[in-house]
């Protein structure tokens, strides 16, 4: 997936998605990215983000215009 994202979007951008089990519920791994880059898309996915079906349900390149 990682090269099809690549051939699709622009290499200016940098991005971060996260995907949560619903188990633990930290983000310390987003927070730390989102210090790093604060101009990053992030989104967070599964239990307290975007429900998993809505995200597999519209194609990659509309997340990441």
């Amino acid at each position: 997936m990682q090269a099809l994202l690549r051939n699709l979007l622009p290499q200016s951008q940098t991005w971060a998605v996260e995907v949560k089990s619903g188990r633990s519920g930290r983000t310390s791994g987003l927070a730390a990215f989102r210090k790093r880059y604060p101009k990053a898309k992030v989104w967070l996915v599964g239990d307290t983000g975007i429900p998993l079906a809505d995200f597999f349900s519209r194609p990659a390149p509309e997340w990441f215009q």
